[in-house]
């Protein structure tokens, strides 16, 4: 489950997230994944696992399940967890850059001095 919210730690629980017209604070939010993991996500889970013959286990979202992979070509097992971690990111948008008008003049450079200096010169 902490894994779950990691990208969102990096927030303040008093900052407010707007969905449209709809204002959210970060606190709030979190409760909200971690109600709809712990209930609606893992339950359709376990139904979806169940007709498959893979037992329950409300445990891979936290510390994992016990397992053995046989990898093809190695032939031996291997022993180790399988756990669903669930991602949560915010991507702030990359800042606009205004653009410039297009004019007839032009830009000046900063070799400009330098030209100057040296047209003097000759």
């Amino acid at each position: 489950m902490r894994d779950a919210l990691e990208a969102l730690n990096k927030l303040n629980e008093k900052d407010v997230i707007a969905f449209g017209n709809n204002l959210l604070k970060v606190e709030r939010f979190r409760s909200a994944i971690k109600e709809a993991i712990s209930h609606e996500v893992l339950h359709g889970l376990n139904q979806c696992l169940t007709r498959w013959k893979i037992p329950e286990q409300y445990q891979w979202f936290t510390e994992g399940d016990n397992c053995e992979v046989l990898s093809l070509g190695s032939g031996e097992w291997t022993k180790g967890k399988i756990k669903f971690t669930v991602l949560v990111e915010f991507l702030p948008d990359e800042p606009e850059i205004p653009c410039l008008p297009a004019s007839n003049a032009q830009v000046e450079s900063p070799l400009d001095d330098i030209r100057q200096i040296l047209n003097e010169a000759s």
